[in-house]
């Protein structure tokens, strides 16, 4: 079966091969044997051509009319044949021709992500210019295609999204490329990646907007803040299990085996994963906190956590180990599913999530995180604002916090060892000394809203 390819500069490929032939009404026309044995090809081959005057690209399976013979033909889909209106009797252009399964030879980039390597090898690769396009034939559903970049870009926004995708993606199966989430700022990072960094076309994305009872500002909500026309929402009432948020829960996919597929590889890539620089290593736990990550007032504490399935354990696991000065700790969570929570516990550790980002892009969640640390690091906050204020030494600080030198002495200590505070001595006779933050406690100060 033929795909249409559209807005791609024609100009700039050269045939290999121009043949006339006869389409018949149902769009499929024969191949010639001098064509056949010209290109040296068979039905394993994957056909990309243009109509001679038109202006579009076309990709089709070379099929043969019957077994054992020599007789092989391509098609062009119907309705596309109609709105087109050609003549029966053209000439077509060939423009490239690969086996099934043909995949360009690997080569990297500096600061990006080979989509080659992540291609199944029954997907077929054409190379265009900066791009890729993939041909994927099940034998089950009708035949899959996209253009992508042949390299992905590695930085926060990409990184972020893999590791939203692995909290909120679809996973169950390879035909879909989505996610589903309440918050309308997370979807538009979605959206953003998508057309900026996959160059996806919006106009292939599907929209449904679940809610408990249908909302009219719901509807609104959602088609403003992601610049969508309310005519391609579909919206949905569900009854068993219903959103909790007012205005709903939206579900962005396109539907494309390929992408699916694909996007699946690299997410669950540890190798990958790994070789990622911290920065992006942040962004990506910063993807999974904003999906499947909780800010909880448990037993006294603040607790820190993520939900998970066990696919996903051994990954979240790796991130917290690398990005936090505490190992997780894990248990198991039983809801309708057994599922795993990684968490940690306390002010120190919240005030490290506070410092890393962790939970800013989900507002809720980061502004509960503020509160909390607020609420429970009283002490760490009244040292800060006295320290913000004026630059005292240690016994002048201990007479305006009304606390003992010994144990203030040594809390000051500890935040130089972690690298919030810097101190600098004053009197080398009397061995006095001044503090001031550093860039990483200007960060938690501004963070927190003391400046």
């Amino acid at each position: 079966m033929e795909r249409r390819l559209e807005n791609y500069p024609l100009e700039k490929r050269n045939p290999v091969l121009k043949a006339k032939v006869s389409i018949q009404k149902t769009g499929i026309f024969n191949l010639s044997t001098k064509i056949l044995d010209k290109l040296n090809i068979d039905d394993n081959y994957i056909i990309l051509f243009r109509l001679t005057n038109n202006n579009h690209l076309f990709i089709s399976k070379l099929t043969s009319v019957r077994k054992n013979c020599r007789d092989y033909r391509l098609a062009i889909n119907k309705t596309t044949l109609d709105k087109m209106d050609l003549p029966l009797n053209t000439e077509i252009e060939i423009i490239d021709y690969k086996k099934i399964g043909h995949r360009p030879k690997l080569k990297g980039k500096e600061g990006y992500l080979n989509l080659v390597k992540y291609l199944d090898g029954n997907m077929t690769c054409f190379e265009l210019e900066d791009k890729i396009l993939v041909y994927y034939l099940s034998g089950i559903r009708n035949p899959s295609r996209i253009t992508l970049p042949r390299f992905l870009k590695i930085d926060g926004l990409s990184c972020w999204n893999f590791g939203f995708y692995l909290a909120e993606g679809e996973k169950a199966t390879n035909y879909r490329f989505g996610v589903s989430n309440n918050e309308y700022n997370l979807m538009k990072r979605f959206i953003d990646f998508s057309l900026n960094h996959l160059k996806l076309n919006i106009n292939n994305f599907k929209f449904e907007l679940r809610l408990k009872n249908y909302n009219s500002k719901a509807v609104e909500h959602w088609s403003q803040q992601l610049g969508i026309a309310i005519s391609k929402f579909n919206t949905r009432i569900i009854k068993n299990k219903p959103p909790e948020s007012k205005n709903g829960n939206m579900t962005i996919t396109l539907y494309n085996v390929i992408l699916g597929t694909l996007n699946k590889k690299i997410i669950y890539d540890l190798e990958f994963i790994k070789s990622l620089r911290k920065e992006h290593a942040s962004a990506l736990l910063r993807g999974v906190q904003a999906g499947d990550g909780g800010v909880l007032h448990h037993s006294g504490c603040i607790e820190l956590t993520i939900s998970t399935q066990k696919k996903e354990l051994k990954i979240y696991d790796h991130l917290l180990r690398r990005l936090c000065s505490q190992p997780p700790k894990i248990r198991k969570s039983h809801t309708c599913n057994i599922v795993w929570m990684l968490y940690h516990r306390g002010t120190n550790i919240a005030r490290e999530y506070i410092i890393n980002d962790f939970f800013k892009e989900h507002g809720q969640r980061w502004n509960k995180l503020i509160l909390l640390y607020k609420l429970k690091a009283k002490k760490q906050i009244a040292i800060f604002k006295a320290i913000l204020n004026n630059n005292l030494t240690v016994k002048e600080r201990c007479r305006e916090l009304n606390s003992h030198y010994a144990s203030t002495n040594i809390y000051l200590k500890r935040l130089i060892k972690e690298d919030i505070l810097e101190s600098k001595i004053i009197d080398s006779h009397r061995k006095t000394r001044n503090f001031h933050f550093t860039e990483k406690g200007l960060k938690i100060i501004n963070n927190i809203g003391l400046n």
